[in-house]
């Protein structure tokens, strides 16, 4: 089937009675797994970039500055382990047919910006460089980076509760 096909058989459903609001459970649903699915996967690749920097710094008895960057992949873990779990289920947000849509909207906002934080977080990881003279204003970047993300973590955890109330 083609995508213009598809479109119109969804319109056509979408007259049903009770469907349109199914349908609009099934995107909020789609849409919440796909942005948790994209920021871990960020936050998966900022790791990884942090433990190839921590073997690096060990590897070459710089131990001393393993602290810093441990507390920086706890927090990004952190973020990740908030975010990795589903804050909608089957009631709640997913399960409300009628929002408040300027609050939605708002939400939607909020995770597109949550999502660019987390490529901003996984960059800046990614660049980390041990041997860098300006290695300690890298990692500067990244913790304020990491500060903000989960400030917006904690900010979406809020409007999903304000949304479900």
């Amino acid at each position: 089937m083609s995508a213009s096909s598809d479109d119109l058989i969804t319109r056509i459903l979408r007259r049903i009675p009770g469907f349109r609001g199914y349908a609009q459970q099934e995107d909020r649903r789609q849409s919440e797994q796909q942005t948790r699915e994209f920021v871990n996967t960020q936050l998966q690749s900022a790791k990884v970039a942090m433990d190839r920097v921590s073997r690096s710094l060990a590897d070459a008895g710089l131990i001393d500055q393993l602290s810093p960057l441990g507390q920086l992949r706890d927090a990004v873990e952190a973020a990740r382990s908030k975010v990795g779990q589903p804050v909608l289920g089957s009631s709640g947000l997913i399960g409300a047919p009628q929002l408040d849509e300027d609050a939605l909207e708002d939400l939607y906002d909020l995770e597109a910006t949550l999502m660019d934080q987390a490529v901003s977080v996984a960059k800046f990881c990614e660049s980390l460089e041990i041997s860098s003279a300006n290695a300690q204003d890298q990692l500067q970047q990244v913790e304020k980076a990491v500060a903000q993300l989960n400030s917006l973590v904690s900010n979406r955890q809020q409007a999903l509760k304000r949304l479900t109330e």
